[in-house]
């Protein structure tokens, strides 16, 4: 504060006051006049003089003095002031460092895995660190005191009470509201436990009495109350009791479905007979609901299992039969007695009668028959073998572009194996495959492993038996993805393996010019891939279609480039990979390389041919009128030709859409058993005819049997015409005209 000079002037006479304290010396020194006021001889004399100058000077010393208490004010405010920031401040670090610290114990916690109390002894540790670097700032002195650490003190309990209430206590809270719950979820368990051998009303009544007092003293106690509130109390009570009575019929239920739903629909409304009597009716409905669903379940189970064990005990019974083991009055017995057990039903028990009475007399023969009618049921119940097994009993080639043909295969495959043993898994396989022409899957993925294999052992390995199988059963490279055929091919030209897996993997990564480049060695080599071709197929060169021809050239290009430029490799592996999808067809009366070709690697087939000249037949057509194309679904689209060329598809007569045509294996297969079965009629006659038997009119001679005998594989047909020749063949009608 500057010094406050003021001049007083009072009828000529002035009078100074100077030395006003300032800042530096606020408190010690007092306001003193530096002169005191001079008489000067006037008008009124000197007596007035000096009570004039005495008045004069005690004015100006209460004048000087007023300015001294208002800046004595004024300092004290300012000062106050000062001092009343510095707590602000001081106070609003407090409350930051408090923040900090209880978010570093949070975060302690997490890290270290701390429980409550550990947390809340970090928290303090961290607010006392920060709290004591805070106050080394702030250590003043005031006009009323050191007051600092009174106010820390304050603010700590403050901060330890708020930390309590908002942290520990609700923390401590929600772990007794837990335990609470775990209690009451094992009441509940314990209800269900209990009850789950129960259907007696008067003992599920008691228990649920017993287990809704339970319940009512515990949430309604002091404690429990003092935690979740008297209402929330009273809320989760009614909620827990209809739960666990919830639970505990739901757990009869899935002991004794029909104890449960005899309890839920007793509705008496007495407890002594309805202990369920206080439950909510739509509660009560949706548990009836489930109660009788779950018994309609079990119950359609247990019949179902009734019905599987008497169809089981039917087949061993069966068995004994055919074998021999139960035969005559003996064996009828047996048979009632077990339909009087309900061990079979009464068809069974018919069955199983009849059987015994068509066996009394021949039991070996019918046995031997019966095996067979096992046999040949089996085979009905089992659709996906039929194909295979027509295959191997007629001769009849399957084709490995048909999928139930395919699936046929690998199931008959699996059949094999569990018989011979993994040991004889690939001569199986093999064998398989050379009569039915389709290999099993398992077969190709074991190869393809071998030969794309980065062992060379394993690759030579793969190519021996690929090669080995090829040679027998060609379509095995339907299987197979180009790669591997091109790898196989080329160690079977003595290329190492490892520099044919590097060839195949380096084609990946060529570029266009770089495969420009294989394609003009291509060029060069199609005279040797023509010659390939017909010697491959055995067609002449005017019997290898345009579109053949084409996709060979397309297939030897990319050989080419799999096998690094290798001629002889790229044509033997074009020649398995051509015979994927084109074949010569026999159909037309000519040899065609054509595109899925219905005789597929078989090469002619008499029955397909002979099958599509009759159907040709029934359109008044020949099959040199004719000519075949594939469709993805397997048929075959019709189209004239006249005078070699073609006119446009064949039409039904009738309604003018077109025909597409199929082959029938199954009509094929029963063309063959029907034939066998003319052969057996005929040299049975022959025989009967040559040499009677003397024992025909004879008690003990059942000629119906005689005559209803057919041999195996072979299926009885009593109007059989020889002469005739039925269409087996599919025409399907399209949808367009």
């Amino acid at each position: 504060m500057s010094n406050i000079n003021m001049n007083a002037q009072e009828g000529g006479r002035i009078v100074q006051a100077s030395e006003v304290p300032t800042a530096n010396n606020f408190g010690n020194r007092v306001a003193r006049p530096v002169e005191t006021a001079k008489v000067v001889r006037g008008t009124f004399g000197d007596a007035s003089g000096e009570a004039m100058a005495a008045d004069m000077e005690m004015k100006a010393a209460q004048q000087v003095a007023a300015v001294a208490q208002d800046a004595i004010k004024t300092m004290t405010n300012l000062q106050i002031a000062e001092e009343e920031t510095q707590k602000q401040n001081h106070l609003i670090e407090l409350q930051t460092a408090e923040r900090n610290a209880r978010s570093a114990s949070r975060q302690a916690a997490i890290d270290k895995g701390l429980n409550t109390d550990e947390e809340y002894e970090e928290y303090q540790r961290q607010r006392g660190a920060s709290i004591d670097e805070i106050n080394a700032k702030y250590n003043y002195l005031t006009k009323v005191g050191n007051d600092v650490d009174a106010r820390v003190q304050i603010f700590k309990e403050q901060a330890d009470s708020v930390y309590q209430n908002e942290i520990v206590i609700p923390r401590r809270v929600d772990n007794v509201k837990t335990r609470h719950v775990q209690t009451l979820e094992m009441l509940g368990k314990q209800l269900a436990d209990v009850m789950a051998g129960e259907n007696n009303p008067e003992t599920v009544g008691r228990l649920l009495s017993d287990h809704k007092k339970n319940l009512y003293e515990m949430m309604h106690s002091p404690q429990f109350i003092a935690v979740w509130g008297a209402a929330s109390a009273e809320e989760q009570y009614q909620k827990r009791l209809t739960q666990d009575v919830v639970d505990a019929v739901a757990s009869v239920t899935n002991t004794d479905p029909h104890a449960a739903v005899e309890m839920l629909r007793n509705q008496t409304g007495d407890i002594a007979t309805d202990p369920l009597f206080e439950l909510d009716p739509s509660t009560r409905r949706a548990l009836l609901y489930q109660a009788e669903h779950e018994r309609s379940s079990r119950d359609a189970e247990t019949r179902a299992k009734l019905k599987e064990e008497q169809d089981a005990n039917e087949f061993a019974l069966f068995m004994d039969i055919t074998q021999g083991k139960l035969s005559g009055n003996s064996g009828v017995a047996t048979v009632y007695k077990a339909h009087m057990e309900n061990r079979i039903d009464q068809g069974h028990a018919e069955r199983l009668i009849s059987k015994l009475e068509m066996d009394a007399d021949r039991r070996e023969r019918r046995a031997q028959a019966a095996e067979e009618r096992a046999a040949r049921a089996a085979e009905k119940r089992d659709l996906l073998l039929s194909p295979v097994r027509d295959a191997l009993e007629l001769g009849l080639p399957l084709d490995p572009k048909n999928p139930s043909h395919v699936k046929s295969v690998e199931a008959y495959a699996q059949e094999l194996i569990k018989k011979s043993g993994n040991a004889n898994a690939v001569e199986v396989m093999t064998e398989l495959t050379t009569k039915t022409g389709v290999a099993p899957r398992m077969l190709t993925s074991a190869i393809h492993g071998l030969v794309s294999s980065k062992d060379p052992k394993q690759s030579i390995q793969g190519t021996q038996i690929l090669a080995q199988i090829a040679e027998k059963a060609p379509n095995i490279i339907h299987q197979l993805n180009d790669e591997t055929v091109s790898k196989a091919n080329q160690i079977n030209l003595g290329v190492h393996p490892e520099q044919a897996q590097l060839l195949i993997e380096r084609a990946r990564t060529l570029t266009k010019e770089q495969k420009e480049e294989y394609k003009k060695i291509g060029t060069k080599a199609l005279p040797k891939l023509e010659t390939e071709l017909k010697n491959t197929f055995g067609v002449s060169k005017k019997d290898v279609t345009p579109e053949a021809y084409g996709h060979a050239r397309d297939v030897f290009q990319d050989q080419l480039i799999l096998s690094g430029g290798n001629v002889d490799a790229a044509l033997e592996s074009t020649k398995a990979l051509v015979r994927k999808s084109y074949g010569v067809s026999y159909l037309t009366g000519t040899p065609t390389l054509m595109f899925n070709a219905p005789e597929g690697a078989a090469g002619k087939t008499d029955w397909m041919t002979q099958q599509f000249a009759t159907d040709l037949k029934g359109l008044g057509l020949k099959p040199e009128q004719v000519r075949l194309k594939a469709n993805v679904d397997g048929s075959y689209d019709l189209f004239a030709v006249r005078n070699g060329v073609v006119t446009g598809h064949v039409v039904d007569p009738n309604t003018g859409k077109k025909l597409t045509w199929e082959p029938d294996q199954a009509a094929a297969a029963k063309q063959v058993r029907d034939a066998q079965l003319a052969e057996a009629q005929k040299k049975r006659e022959e025989y009967l005819s040559a040499k009677p038997n003397p024992f025909t009119t004879g008690a003990a001679f059942n000629n119906t049997e005689m005559n209803n005998f057919v041999p195996r594989g072979a299926k009885p047909s009593p109007q059989l015409n020889t002469s005739e020749q039925p269409q087996f063949g599919k025409f399907k009608k399209s949808e367009t005209k």
